[in-house]
């Protein structure tokens, strides 16, 4: 599924679990790729660009 097709909940789902990772607080950390295609698309996101 191309990310840039979630829901905003969606999306924030993905930051939430992205987040504590980066904090140090959890060890199910996102790889490379999972972040970086996040990053992109949310670029991309029609929500996302509308609020910008």
């Amino acid at each position: 599924m191309r990310l840039a097709a979630l829901t905003s909940a969606e999306i924030a789902d993905q930051l939430a679990w992205m987040h504590p990772a980066d904090q140090g607080e959890n060890d199910d950390r996102p790889s490379l790729d999972e972040r970086s295609v996040l990053a992109d698309d949310l670029g991309c996101h029609e929500e996302a660009r509308a609020a910008a």
